[in-house]
């Protein structure tokens, strides 16, 4: 401010002298004596004009121009400031406009003019399951925005229940694949029947859903072959086979061998599917599973879990006298009923290791069948073993012991006697008891096939009574 009052001041005083060039010749010029009050009046505003053009009044506006100089610089420095911030920013909103284009470019697929699309790929419909969780996979067209999955499942009362409602939340709009996973511990899959459906919404604001029916079984993957027993004989085919399954075995494979021909039959049941409890196999000796002699067919059942459950049976296809068995036992007794028989001593020489192998020392029972010159007889074990049992051959002095099928290490009841004989099965009772314990063990012997299967047992606490115990089942 000072700076402006100086220069105006200092234009004052030029226009002043300027101006006086135009006045008339002074009284001194024109040799007029002057006037003593406009020479006092001259010098004061000499005095005036001095004081405002002073070196004081320099040097204060010196002082100014340098203050102003420096608050100059220190504008120029927040300016640069300044624009490193504007830049900064500007960078910012390039970055965010990047992004927002890169988005923008993805929404360009709403031009899509197919057909709504939306299909579940994975896991297939109304299948049974037993690990978890479970994944599922599927594509829809490119226009759906957001997949809503609604679980249901069936509870005691049989009544559908609304279970969870999920919106996908790694599923972007445009994406054309998407992914959901189900568990218990996530509460959106339950024991039994669950239902699931996604519902795609698409950019017209029309909607589309597919389902999925999914069972969770609760229970141990197994496998059993009910029919026919192990160790049975059959003099004509076809035969048929049929089980018990998990219904989470995604297939069943049965592989048949055997016979005097020594075959092999690798076969997966064609009408078993996931979900089925129950199965059939047929076997035949058109069909090359089937040949007279011992026969064996095993069962293995592949479950989602990756795990496999075996069962294993053995039959025995004879055909004689145009598909009757002939032979015919005349009744059984101990080992002294048949001492008059002409083959009687080298019977007992055959015999005797495994006599002498047995707790009483002697054959427990034994049955003569005249036709088919055959023995068969009983010999008990020692102590927590189960014994032998053996066909003789009468014409060939050949003897031959019987094994097991599903007996291993353990006490198992001693076997002491035949039962009633139905077809080529001839049943086997043993017994067994120990410090206060008894148990019947019951035995299914093939006598065509010379083999024996154990197949149930009966313990009880002695001291209890018999009624009080348990069927054991093997």
């Amino acid at each position: 401010m000072r700076k402006i009052t100086t220069i105006l001041l200092s234009l004052f005083l030029i226009l002043m002298l300027s101006g006086c060039k135009f006045l008339p010749l002074s009284d001194e010029e024109a040799g007029v004596e002057p006037d003593k009050s406009e020479t006092e009046d001259l010098n004061d505003l000499k005095e005036k004009i001095d004081k405002l053009s002073g070196k004081e009044t320099i040097d204060e506006d010196e002082e100014e121009v340098d203050e102003e100089e420096d608050e100059v610089d220190e504008e120029e420095v927040d300016k640069e400031e300044l624009e490193e911030e504007v830049k900064k920013v500007d960078k910012e909103e390039e970055d965010e406009v990047k992004k927002v284009e890169l988005v923008e470019v993805k929404d360009t697929k709403s031009t899509y003019k197919g057909e709504n699309l939306i299909t579940v790929d994975n896991p297939s419909n109304k299948i049974t399951i037993s690990k978890e969780p479970v994944q599922f996979k599927g594509t829809v067209s490119p226009n759906v925005t957001k997949i809503v999955v609604t679980q249901t499942y069936a509870d005691d009362l049989s009544i559908a229940s609304a279970a969870d409602i999920y919106e996908l939340k790694n599923f972007k709009a445009g994406d054309e694949e998407f992914s959901y996973g189900a568990s218990r511990d996530w509460d959106n899959l339950n024991y039994g029947e669950n239902y699931y459906e996604f519902k795609a919404y698409f950019e017209d604001g029309s909607t589309k859903t597919t389902n999925r029916t999914l069972t969770l079984y609760y229970g141990d993957n197994t496998i059993k072959v009910t029919s026919p027993t192990n160790a049975q004989t059959f003099q004509s085919g076809p035969i048929e086979f049929k089980g018990n399954v998990s219904p989470s075995a995604t297939k069943i494979v049965v592989t048949a061998s055997g016979g005097n021909d020594s075959y092999t039959d690798v076969y997966q049941l064609k009408d078993y599917e996931n979900g089925d409890d129950t199965f059939v196999y047929r076997a035949g000796t058109d069909w090359g599973n089937l040949a007279t002699g011992n026969n064996t067919y095993q069962f293995d059942a592949y479950f989602d879990d990756g795990s496999v459950k075996t069962d294993l049976v053995e039959i025995s296809y004879l055909v004689s006298g145009g598909g009757v068995v002939t032979t015919e036992f005349d009744g059984c007794g101990k080992m002294s009923k048949y001492a008059g028989k002409d083959w009687y001593s080298s019977f007992t020489n055959s015999v005797a290791y495994l006599v002498a192998q047995g707790y009483n020392n002697e054959v427990q029972e034994m049955c003569y069948s005249s036709n088919d010159n055959l023995v068969i007889g009983l010999v008990s074990g020692d102590y927590c073993a189960v014994g032998k049992a053996f066909k003789y051959e009468t014409d060939t002095k050949k003897l031959a012991v019987a094994s097991f099928t599903n007996v291993g290490e353990g006490c198992y009841g001693q076997m002491t006697e035949f039962g009633k004989r139905s077809g080529n099965i001839i049943p086997i009772t043993g017994v067994f008891g120990d410090a206060g314990y008894a148990a019947t063990y019951y035995y299914d012997y093939n006598f065509i096939s010379n083999k024996i299967t154990l197949k149930k047992s009966y313990g009880y606490n002695a001291d209890e009574g018999e009624d009080s115990g348990e069927w054991t089942y093997y």
